[in-house]
C-alpha cells in the first residue's frame, strides 16, 4: 500500500509507459513552490522607501524576492522531474533516508563551518588574529560543499574524485565566491570583510 502511496509508473496518452515519478519529491517540489511563493507575496508587500529616495535596487524586499523565485524555479523542477526508481520501494526509501540524513548532517556541519570559523571574527579569527577575506571564505565553502555533496554520487557510480572534478568545483567555487563579494560591495553597498 505504501509503495502505491508514494511512487507509480506514469504513461503517456497513448499508454507508453514514461519514466517512473517519485511522487516525494513531487510534494517537496510543490512545498518548496509553495514556500517561495509566499517569501515572494511578503517580499512585494514591504516597503520600497521610495520616499527616502531609496533607489529600486536598495529596497529591502528586492533579495527576499529574489530568493522567492530561486525557490519557485527549483521547486517547481524538482516537483516535475522523473527519476528512476531503484528495485523495490523499501529500498528506494531506505537508500533515500540514509541519503537525506548524511546530506543534511554534512550541509548543517559546512554551514556552521563556514558562519563560525570562515567569516567574519570566528574561530580563525580567534586564533589566527586576522579574518579571511569573504570571497575567499565564500569560495572554500562552496567547494567543500560540492565536493562533500557529490561524494554520495561518485562511490555509486564508481567514480573517483579526479582533477577534473576538483577544478570544476575550484572554478565554481572561486566564481561565486568573487560574483556574491562584488554583488554585495558594489549592488548592495555593503561592506564586507
Amino acid at each position: 500500500m505504501t509503495e502505491q502511496l508514494n511512487m507509480r509508473q506514469a504513461t503517456s496518452g497513448a499508454g507508453t509507459p514514461l519514466a517512473p515519478v517519485d511522487l516525494t519529491d513531487r510534494w517537496e517540489g510543490i512545498a518548496w513552490v509553495i514556500l517561495g511563493t509566499l517569501i515572494l507575496g511578503m517580499s512585494l508587500g514591504m516597503d520600497r522607501l521610495q520616499e527616502q529616495g531609496v533607489a529600486f535596487y536598495g529596497a529591502p524586499g528586492l533579495l527576499p524576492g529574489l530568493l522567492g523565485v530561486a525557490m519557485i524555479l527549483f521547486g517547481s523542477a524538482v516537483a516535475l522531474r522523473r527519476a528512476p526508481i531503484p528495485v523495490s520501494a523499501e529500498e528506494a526509501a531506505q537508500r533515500r533516508y540514509r541519503l537525506q540524513a548524511g546530506r543534511l548532517a554534512a550541509v548543517l556541519g559546512l554551514c556552521l563551518t563556514y558562519s563560525f570559523v570562515l567569516v567574519g571574527r570566528g574561530l580563525f579569527y580567534v586564533v589566527f588574529g586576522f579574518s579571511l577575506p569573504f570571497w575567499f571564505a565564500s569560495a572554500v565553502f562552496v567547494v567543500t560543499a560540492i565536493l562533500v555533496l557529490q561524494h554520495p554520487q561518485r562511490v555509486e557510480s564508481g567514480r573517483k574524485l579526479d582533477a577534473r572534478a576538483i577544478g570544476f568545483a575550484l572554478l565554481i567555487g572561486i566564481s561565486a565566491g568573487v560574483v556574491a563579494t562584488l554583488v554585495f560591495e558594489r549592488f548592495f553597498l555593503v561592506h564586507l570583510p
